[in-house]
């Protein structure tokens, strides 16, 4: 009865015990990192087109436009980590600081035509524009994909898109918004 209890006793430890530990052991996990999208841009300095050339001389072309007209803005950067769009929104005109009035001949005007072109968002191709005039608006709100670059916005009034009128003297002006906006 001994030896029986001595082999239980055994039994039950051998059954009790742990297995074996291996000499090593491994795993795995995921680390994920989420990053927000962003679009910035810095400031757009003014633009401003000076002189707007017109004809000095006397006879029938006199005070029209005599050529285009255009200025860049400040180089500014645009960055985006998603494909993204640009618009561009402006006055419909840009508003002369004197306004016509009774007895100024029908050829003068107090709001001249304007284009203003976003250069250097794509890498190639035609840019985003606005245009007050028929046509001048293109490549809005078409998407590109992540984007830091330094871009700039020419404005320009064209003689083209401002025929027959005469400017009447005077400071013209107009707002434009850029948006650049993750799609």
């Amino acid at each position: 009865m001994k030896n029986l209890i001595k082999l239980s006793a055994v039994a039950a430890m051998v059954i009790a015990s742990p297995a074996f530990a291996a000499a090593s052991d491994s795993d795995s996990f995921t680390v994920n990192a989420n990053i927000a999208t962003a679009c910035v841009m810095e400031n757009i300095q003014n633009v401003t087109l000076d002189p707007v050339n017109i004809d000095t001389n006397s006879g029938s072309g006199a005070l029209l436009l005599a050529s285009d007209t255009s200025n860049n803005s400040n180089k500014f950067w645009v960055s985006c980590n998603q494909n993204n769009q640009m618009t561009i929104a402006g006055s419909p005109v840009l508003q002369g600081s004197r306004a016509l009035q009774s007895g100024d001949d029908a050829t003068f005007t107090d709001k001249l035509n304007y284009r203003v072109t976003a250069e250097n968002y794509y890498q190639t191709g035609t840019q985003p524009s606005f245009g007050s005039v028929a046509g001048a608006t293109a490549n809005q709100g078409t998407t590109r994909g992540a984007i830091h670059r330094q871009v700039q916005m020419k404005a320009e009034v064209r003689q083209a898109d401002n025929a027959g009128k005469r400017p009447l003297a005077g400071t013209y002006s107009g707002t434009v918004t850029v948006t650049v906006s993750a799609v």
